[in-house]
């Protein structure tokens, strides 16, 4: 990819809407069933977690999660709350906090407050089903964005921590089909290539103390 430095420098910024609405755009078109409990739940969930860690929001002390200083985002606001509430450590925090309807502890219905969101803001339109709700994009811009912007970390190994947690979320979702499916044959093989980099790094525990607690959340759906 031959890129102008203009595009460069906006392909290193940070992409300024909650890494769980990236992921739900990354995910792209598709039927969703209805208050399960799924795996882009629990992405969901971790995506958030993550970037409360990276945010400095949360820290990992003596074992347990604290929150350190209050969330600027609405949906890390209920996260924050709920974590601030009791002493876990990463696994016994994520059992707690997950599940879409029918647990008091939980952050319930998450995903409808994550989507209803994302409409209000036109990123996403919901078609209301039965069983199953359509997700489709509304915003091909701002997918189109993030897209661009994983590629070129790939390509140019130079990972960010927002990009190792989509990856390892899109994995585990889907093993990636969502993003792959968009590339091309040598792209989608650097792709796969770093997400083993990445599984190796969190099976190794090889990485940075700072980020022991991102990488603590992106190890549960490690499988």
């Amino acid at each position: 990819m031959d890129m102008q430095p203009k595009r460069r420098t906006n392909l290193e910024r940070r992409i300024d809407i909650p890494l769980a609405f990236q992921l739900v755009l990354l995910l792209r078109t598709r039927k969703e069933a209805l208050y399960l409990c799924t795996r882009s739940s629990l992405a969901l969930r971790i995506a958030i977690l993550c970037e409360l860690s990276v945010e400095h929001v949360l820290e990992l002390r003596n074992g347990v999660v604290k929150v350190i200083k209050a969330p600027e985002r609405n949906i890390s606001k209920d996260f924050a709350h709920k974590i601030s509430e009791i002493s876990l450590n990463p696994r016994d925090l994520l059992e707690y906090l997950n599940g879409e309807r029918g647990r008091l502890a939980g952050v319930e219905n998450l995903r409808k407050k994550i989507y209803s969101e994302m409409q209000s803001k036109g990123l996403i339109r919901v078609s209301k089903g039965v069983i199953f709700n359509k997700i489709r994009i509304q915003n091909a811009d701002i997918w189109q964005n993030i897209y661009e912007k994983i590629i070129y970390e790939v390509q140019n190994s130079r990972i960010s921590k927002e990009s190792i947690i989509l990856l390892t979320c899109l994995n585990y979702v889907n093993t990636m089909e969502s993003l792959l499916l968009q590339c091309n044959e040598s792209t989608a093989s650097l792709i796969v290539q770093q997400m083993s980099e990445i599984k190796k790094r969190i099976q190794n525990k090889q990485y940075a103390p700072e980020d022991s607690l991102m990488y603590q959340f992106l190890s549960f759906m490690i499988i």
